[in-house]
Parts: C-alpha cells; sequence; structure tokens
C-alpha cells in the first residue's frame, strides 16, 4: 500500500468516525440490529447419530430408532442483522456479520462502505446514501425508544473506546 492510499485511508476512517458509522455501536450496526432482521443459522447434530450404510435394511432400521424430534440435536446461533431498506423505498442494504466483525453497506448495488474487526476497508462519502443513513438512524432511535432499548449510551461507551484504541495504533505504528 503506498503512501496516498494509507493518507487516504486514514482521512477516510478520521470521517467515519466523526459520523459515528465505525464499530458494532455505531449508526449503521444500530440500524441494521433494530431496523433489520437476524441472521440465524440452525445448528443439527442429526446427522451425525444417524448412519446409514446403503443397505434399505440399514436405513429402516436407522430411522426407526433414532426418529428425530424438533428439540432435538438442534440450536439457534446468531450471525448478524441484515437492513434491506427497499420496503421503505430505500435502495440501501446493510450487513451487520459477527462471525468475522464485518459491516458491509450496498446502496445501489454498490459497496459504499466495508468495514472488517474494526478497520475500515472501504467508504465512498456520497451525501445520497449519507442523508439516507441520518434518516434511518432517527427511525431506529424511534424504535429503539419504543421498545426501550438505550443506543445512545452504548454508542458514547463505544466511541471513546474505539477513539482511543484508533489514536493509540496511530502512536505505535507512527510515532504521534
Amino acid at each position: 500500500m503506498n503512501n496516498v492510499e494509507r493518507r487516504l485511508r486514514d482521512q477516510r476512517t478520521l470521517e467515519a468516525m466523526r459520523n459515528n458509522y465505525m464499530g458494532f455501536q455505531g449508526k449503521l450496526a444500530a440500524i441494521a440490529r433494530v431496523l433489520g432482521d437476524p441472521i440465524q443459522h440452525h445448528e443439527s447434530e442429526l446427522y451425525d447419530v444417524m448412519m446409514y450404510d446403503g443397505t434399505p435394511e440399514s436405513w429402516e432400521d436407522t430411522f426407526n430408532e433414532f426418529l428425530p424430534t424438533a428439540e432435538w440435536g438442534t440450536r439457534v446461533v446468531s450471525l448478524g442483522h441484515n437492513f434491506d431498506g427497499l420496503s421503505r423505498g430505500y435502495h440501501l442494504e446493510i450487513h451487520l456479520w459477527r462471525p468475522d466483525n464485518r459491516i458491509i453497506v450496498n446502496y445501489k448495488g454498490y459497496t459504499v462502505y466495508t468495514e472488517m474487526n474494526g478497520r475500515l476497508e472501504g467508504y465512498a462519502p456520497f451525501p445520497e446514501w449519507e442523508s439516507l443513513i441520518d434518516i434511518l438512524y432517527k427511525q431506529a432511535q424511534n424504535r429503539a425508544k419504543d421498545k426501550g432499548i438505550s443506543l445512545k449510551e452504548d454508542q458514547e461507551v463505544q466511541q471513546v473506546v474505539e477513539k482511543e484504541s484508533f489514536l493509540k495504533k496511530l502512536r505505535m505504528r507512527w510515532g504521534i
């Protein structure tokens, strides 16, 4: 990565932090969590128990012996949240993936924001989609208030932590 790209990444990171987009407590994640739908994965142990050797007799014996039930060997794992703005008339998607700590924002089919593990990977600041984020964030705040969820306190704490860690990285890396 050359110097121009590094400087641009640092500028974009500061701008994203100023706009409160970064992190799982930022505006983007709040919209996905409050207004979006959860992404869930159902894990099952059913196939670990049922052994089938290819003969019809074995299948019948195995099936009759281990008849699965709805609660047997399954669990639901939350992978994140997905917000799709088309139902509200906005061509905007926000994907929040917890396994790899990734936030992706797509606007009109283009990826305009990507963050992975707290590090900004891509950010195209255009007023067109950023104004939608502000509108949706206000809606998320209202919905959270109705549900009794406090977003602001968590965000302020998370912002301070993220700013301190970012400044610490800059000091360690560049001696500032």
